[in-house]
């Protein structure tokens, strides 16, 4: 007769897994099966929302250059769209206005005052990005002399 390690023995009785081995290794699969699909989630969104930050910049600009070209005290605010994009957009006066100068510093035919415009850009209901920045507007209190003059 002979003996064998009881290690030896036990190993043999035992076939297969048990419940709670399959439990254990399911609970484990799970966490990284969820783990993994955050990480997805977040890539995807990550992506959406550079391909609208890529696709805006240049239409953003176009906007901005719009906004520019608006007398601030004459509109405080305002609705236009550009390439399909819609833009909201709010001016305030930071300031009282004042008298603006020429470049040699002699008086101007201007007051200028200074205005926080907040502008938003959407499609379709959907706002894609919010902006805010500084804008000088203007208002003509005297013709310069070259306008007075009818023979140039």
């Amino acid at each position: 007769m002979r003996l064998e390690p009881a290690r030896t023995r036990c190993r043999s009785m035992q076939k297969g897994f048990t419940m709670l081995e399959a439990v254990v290794a399911l609970a484990v699969f799970a966490g990284g099966a969820i783990a993994l699909y955050s990480l997805y989630a977040n890539n995807i969104s990550t992506l959406i929302r550079a391909g609208d930050v890529i696709r805006q910049e240049p239409v953003v600009r176009q906007a901005i250059e719009r906004l520019s070209a608006m007398n601030l005290r004459e509109e405080g605010s305002g609705e236009f769209e550009v390439e399909g994009l819609r833009f909201t957009w709010t001016a305030r006066q930071l300031g009282p206005y004042r008298q603006g100068q020429n470049q040699t510093g002699l008086i101007g035919g201007f007051q200028l005052g200074l205005y926080a415009v907040d502008f938003s850009a959407s499609e379709r209901g959907r706002t894609l990005g919010q902006y805010r920045m500084r804008l000088v507007g203007h208002q003509l209190v005297r013709p310069s002399f070259a306008d007075d003059d009818p023979n140039p």
